[in-house]
Order: structure tokens, then sequence, then C-alpha cells
């Protein structure tokens, strides 16, 4: 069954895949799309679930049917992660859609799909809160992203300001946040790193890495690593 069921010692794409979506899940940022993996991982499936069976599968051996049921087993398997994958990458979208149409770095991220996706969610929001009440207010007040200057507010601008989380709702709240980089998550290492500096900001904040460390720590601090493949999110 190569391809979807990999006997090599390299991994194959779907526990690639497998490792990417559990990333995916627990880091706060959306993180850059596997377009290959997925791309091999569908063409692997749309090829070989008609053909599989058919013309590898000896029906004179009497473990065909447990085989076929493990092939088919696997494929459903896989299926699912694919989908629960993309499904984890639109929510933070729907969740950050301001942060993540404005942040270049969070935009190069994406697939050609999810950016359209997002900007297409972020203009119909848009339209649909001035249609329903943002129209009504000032026109100094109908920006979504309008972060307040450091200056001392009257009383009008602080009632105001002080009902707006409740006008906007949970909805509108969560697409001006970003990611919540100071989360914890925990994290396996992959090969051994030695002395790592935690924080930037703080270079005596150091920690020794090994090989299937098991740590929980700031997502920010262990960023650059999950990039590079050094560690990976559990």
């Amino acid at each position: 069954m190569d391809g979807l069921l990999s006997d090599d010692a390299q991994p194959s794409d779907a526990s690639l895949l497998t490792q990417c979506w559990i990333n995916e899940r627990t880091a706060p940022e959306i993180l850059a799309f596997q377009d290959v993996l997925v791309a091999n991982l569908l063409e692997l499936i749309e090829a070989q679930v008609g053909t599989q069976i058919a013309d590898q599968m000896d029906p004179e051996d009497p473990d065909t049917p447990l085989k076929r049921l493990i092939f088919l087993n696997e494929v459903e398997r896989i299926k699912f992660v694919i989908r629960s994958y993309l499904r984890t990458r639109i929510a933070k979208i729907e969740r950050q859609t301001l942060h993540v149409i404005t942040d270049k770095e969070t935009r190069a991220r994406l697939s050609d799909d999810e950016l359209e996706f997002a900007e297409a969610l972020h203009d119909r929001t848009r339209a649909h809160y001035h249609r329903s009440f943002l129209d009504s207010f000032p026109e100094s007040s109908q920006r979504l992203d309008e972060v307040y200057p450091e200056r001392q507010l009257s009383m009008g601008e602080l009632h105001f300001s002080a009902k707006l989380p409740l006008i906007l709702g949970h909805l509108l709240l969560e697409q001006v946040a970003g990611p919540g980089m100071d989360n914890a998550v925990f994290c396996r290492v992959k090969e051994d790193i030695g002395d790592y500096e935690l924080n930037e900001k703080n270079p005596g904040e150091t920690v020794e890495l090994h090989k299937d460390d098991l740590l929980l720590l700031r997502y920010a601090s262990i960023r650059g690593l999950l990039a590079e493949g050094k560690v990976e999110l559990v």
C-alpha cells in the first residue's frame, strides 16, 4: 500500500500532515499552508482509491478483506485529517480576520483560496455592520480597526467607547484581536539544540533543549524553532 501507508524509515506525507494539523490546532497564530502535502495526499487518494483494491490485492488471498478494510480506514483517516486541518485554518481566519488581512507576514502564510475567503469575509462583515448600525455613528467612529490615540478623551467619547464593545459584540472583538503569542503551549524537541534563549529582551533567560524533551513554554519563545522544524507542538 505504498503512498498512503508508508513502510519506509522516512515519514509519509500522511504522517507529516498529521503533525502539521496538530501544530495548527495548538499554535495561536495561523501557520504556513502546507500546499505540497495537501496536494500530494489528495492526488494519492484520488489515484489509489480506484485502483488499489482492484489491481494490487489478490482476490485469492484470504487476507484480502482485512487488507481492504485497513486500506479504506486509512484513506478515511487521511481525509479526516485534511478536512480538520483546513477547517482549523478557516476558524482562525474567522476569529482574526482583520489581523489576517492587514498583517503582511500572516497573509503570506495563506493559500490563494484562504486569502480570497478572508478578504470576502472582511468586506461582507464590514458592509453588514455599516448597514446595521455603523452608518448611524459619527464618521470618525465608523472604523473597525480604530486605535484610540494617547490623549485625554472627552466625556462623550468615554461614554461611547465604554458601550462600543457591547454594541459590536463578540464577533467583531474576535476579528480585531490578533493571536495570543504569549499563550503557553506544549512542545516536543526534535533534535539536540543546547542552550536556547527564551526571551530576546532578557538574554539571561535560557533553557537547555535536548531531543525528546517535552516542555511547556510561551509560544512566542519557540515560534522560530517551530518554523525551522526543530520542535513540534503536542
